[in-house]
């Protein structure tokens, strides 16, 4: 039985921790650099320069839908054709602490560092 101590301590250092539990969120008071973040946030995610988000994104269910702005001429004339592609979304979660921004479609999560969010 003395060989199999060391195995033992050996496996209980591989051991993963269990990840946070990740439960539905919303933003608490954002303040201006929190806004700003999002912002930034949702604006990389989607391969954007910038994003036009009311104030009050993220703070009633952490549910944001961003639907594609219609195809203009230079005029700012709308186009005329459908516009097939899916609204972009994201989902706020509270996950060990913090406040992660879920892009729902390519699950990719960002940690939004100036944010506070309380779970839903």
């Amino acid at each position: 039985m003395k060989g199999l101590a060391p195995l033992a301590l050996l496996l209980a250092g591989c051991v993963q921790s269990a990840p946070a539990e990740e439960l539905p969120a919303r933003l608490v008071a954002p303040d201006a650099a929190a806004r700003a973040e999002l912002r930034s946030v949702v604006a990389a995610a989607i391969g954007q320069a910038d994003v036009a988000l009311a104030d009050d994104a993220l703070m009633a269910d952490g549910n944001l839908t961003l639907e594609r702005t219609p195809r203009q001429d230079p005029l700012g004339h709308r186009l005329p054709g459908r516009d097939l592609g899916e609204p972009e979304r994201f989902r706020l979660l509270h996950s060990g602490g913090e406040c992660v921004l879920l892009h729902v479609t390519s699950e990719r999560r960002w940690v939004l560092e100036q944010a506070r969010c309380e779970p839903l």
